[in-house]
């Protein structure tokens, strides 16, 4: 699939939130992309790597520094990212080789159903409800219908909240919701669960929980209907978050 090396496609209607977090990530893709670089995701991500085949199509949305778009590359997957940071775009070229575009997940510059993957990691939380329920019906439509899979792993919680660089005093802001909010949010979008997991990390002192799912485009042939609840129960895994990495708790595997 040939994307373009560099294009911006947002929503007409991208917010004042968007642009506030854009500038957080802006000001600190240097230390950013170090922290992320440094994380260990393979618990989390292993699994959903190893259904990605040779010449499988995958999309990175808000790929960040290019971490994950690095091992799709090794895998010898066509990955390419998107994310509104131009900082954290101009890190994940450098790292991972791969072809990024500036673009807005509630606006994804993809045919219908032409991708084979979709991995969206710590980027949905970003977006409020509308914007948050666009991006899924998004990742619903660039899906491949027949076998097409996607990840989504974002914070969980009751309010939003803001969560400021102390350098450069930008802030960023997360739209938090519940974990049985989002979940109903993906299957009215057309994606059906396949997995979920909760998870539990402490930065700082500070207490918070993730939620982990994995979606197929929801099918009649999908094994499972959008309205019904997950098959597979609720796992659950705490960890504990340094000031620049992840080090394992208690219940972590």
């Amino acid at each position: 699939m040939r994307v373009a090396q560099e294009v911006l496609i947002v929503s007409k209607r991208q917010k004042t939130f968007q642009l506030r977090t854009t500038d957080f990530y802006d000001g600190a893709a240097q230390r950013y992309a170090e922290f992320a670089d440094q994380l260990d995701m393979s618990t989390i991500l292993g699994k959903f790597f190893s259904t990605v085949a040779r010449g499988h199509t995958v999309l990175d949305i808000g790929c960040g520094s290019g971490r994950d778009l690095a091992t799709l590359r090794d895998i010898a997957a066509v990955a390419f990212g998107v994310d509104l940071s131009i900082g954290l775009l101009a890190k994940a070229r450098c790292t991972s080789e791969a072809p990024v575009l500036r673009a807005d997940a509630s606006s994804l510059p993809v045919a219908d159903g032409r991708i084979d993957r979709v991995l969206a990691v710590a980027s949905l939380h970003h977006l409020p409800r509308k914007a948050q329920i666009e991006a899924l019906h998004e990742i619903r439509r660039v899906l491949h219908p027949d076998g097409g899979k996607a990840i989504i792993t974002l914070k969980v919680g009751r309010r939003a909240r803001r969560d400021r660089d102390t350098q450069t005093r930008r802030a960023r802001v997360f739209y938090l919701t519940s974990s049985k909010t989002f979940v109903r949010r993906a299957r009215q979008s057309g994606l059906c669960i396949t997995a979920a997991e909760r998870s539990t990390s402490f930065r700082h002192g500070r207490k918070q929980a993730w939620l982990a799912v994995q979606v197929v485009v929801a099918t009649r042939t999908s094994g499972e209907p959008p309205n019904r609840r997950p098959r597979a129960a609720w796992r659950r895994r705490s960890w504990v978050q340094g000031p620049s990495n992840f080090r394992r708790g208690r219940a972590a595997t």
